[in-house]
């Protein structure tokens, strides 16, 4: 990683941004949209057995995620006629969701041996598991993704997971399948990710680039949108959102005797530290920049002070920010969560 400070603040970030803020979506809105809904349909985690073909429980849950699509377009037709704002913003929040993936994937946020891989879709609508990554191909690390800029999902979402690790259980996934397994994974650890908005236009921008730059005729110009992909500092927000939320669960789980969980949880929590260890830049001036754009970041801190509300007694007492093993930290900040205006 160059140690360059505007490598970090993608141009674009400083102007309006790559996503309207109301209205129908653009046509750039709605190609980026059709070219990610695409990538990733198609590389989901098929649902089969280890055999390689469909067993009677995927065929059921084929049927149910029917069900399920059937249903959220008739909500979207009827959103449509009463509300067409709210379907126009999930729209948007739905592209900032798919080009998040896009990021993990191919800006190798969670490390250069990380493999991102979507989520079935019947553990993506039915269990709010939208990727499952596995840090340098060691323990699975599944990942839901809230993109919402109001992040009023979050409470929900995490309070569901202290609530399963207070019965010494995590979550599981359904349908895994890589070279080396086939089938369902149990005490999988979910965290939950994101960013304001600002960052996510300015990553949905960067993602149109790259897939629409002619790679024949301008080279230099996919050179240029690889970089911005793959030093935005977004990643250093969704990497702290999961060491503060794994640095919780360990806890809660080491005392509330959960033993069968605390293995799958340590060995993530160390992968997650050793991501950031790697890329973090030596620079100071680069850590203080980047330590203060988490810090200031609408979802970072909804996850800050649902840690502290819901394992407070659990939680460490520093910010995760400043503790990450082999990093010089700054002096820690006082003890409040500063919100971004």
């Amino acid at each position: 990683m160059r140690e360059r400070p505007q490598e970090f603040l993608p141009s674009n970030e400083k102007k309006g941004g790559f996503l309207g803020e109301r209205g129908e979506l653009s046509d750039k809105e709605k190609r980026l949209s059709r070219i990610l809904e695409a990538k990733i349909e198609s590389q989901r985690i098929p649902m089969e057995s280890s055999s390689g073909n469909p067993s009677e429980n995927a065929m059921a849950d084929r049927s149910r995620i029917k069900g399920e699509e059937i249903k959220r377009e008739r909500e979207r037709e009827h959103n449509l006629a009463v509300d067409p704002e709210a379907v126009f913003s999930r729209d948007r929040a739905k592209i900032s969701e798919m080009a998040t993936i896009y990021a993990l994937q191919n800006g190798k946020w969670l490390g250069k041996n990380s493999t991102i891989r979507p989520a079935s879709k019947i553990d993506d609508y039915f269990g709010g598991v939208d990727i499952v990554a596995e840090l340098n191909g060691a323990q699975q690390l599944a990942v839901g993704i809230d993109t919402t800029v109001s992040a009023s999902e979050i409470p929900g979402k995490m309070r569901r997971q202290r609530d399963l690790i207070l019965k010494k259980k995590l979550p599981g996934v359904k349908y895994f399948k890589t070279d080396r397994y086939n089938g369902e994974l149990n005490n999988v650890p979910l965290v939950a990710i994101g960013a304001d908005r600002k960052k996510n236009s300015a990553l949905a921008g960067v993602t149109y680039d790259l897939e629409n730059i002619d790679e024949y005729n301008a080279p230099a110009e996919i050179d240029a949108a690889s970089q911005k992909l793959e030093q935005h500092i977004m990643q250093f927000v969704i990497l702290y959102e999961i060491l503060l939320q794994l640095r919780a669960y360990l806890k809660l789980a080491e005392q509330t005797g959960g033993s069968s969980i605390i293995q799958p949880i340590k060995s993530d929590l160390q992968g997650i530290e050793e991501v950031i260890r790697d890329k973090m830049p030596k620079d100071k001036a680069l850590q203080d920049a980047i330590f203060a754009a988490v810090r200031k970041d609408e979802i970072y801190n909804e996850i800050k002070i649902q840690v502290d509300a819901l394992f407070t007694n659990y939680a460490d007492e520093e910010e995760p920010i400043f503790v990450a093993k082999g990093i010089k930290e700054p002096p820690p900040p006082k003890k409040h969560v500063i919100r971004s205006s």
